[in-house]
């Protein structure tokens, strides 16, 4: 695809509805000689990934 074709996400007026699956990264690190990820001991960053990992919806209009 060229990019040419401008979009705007608007759930009101939309000519299709695009769902993008969510990355997220919990990476493992070593504590006391344990191997952990980081959601195990930071309820914080566990938060952010309940958040983040949901799959986002836009509703795009393509401008003709």
């Amino acid at each position: 695809m060229n990019c040419t074709i401008k979009t705007t996400n608007n759930p009101d007026d939309y000519d299709v509805e695009v769902f993008c699956k969510s990355r997220v990264v919990d990476p493992l690190f070593m504590v006391d000689g344990e191997v952990k990820r980081i959601s195990d001991v930071n309820e914080e960053w566990k938060e952010k990934l309940k958040t983040h990992s949901k799959a986002k919806k836009y509703f795009l209009k393509f401008e003709k």
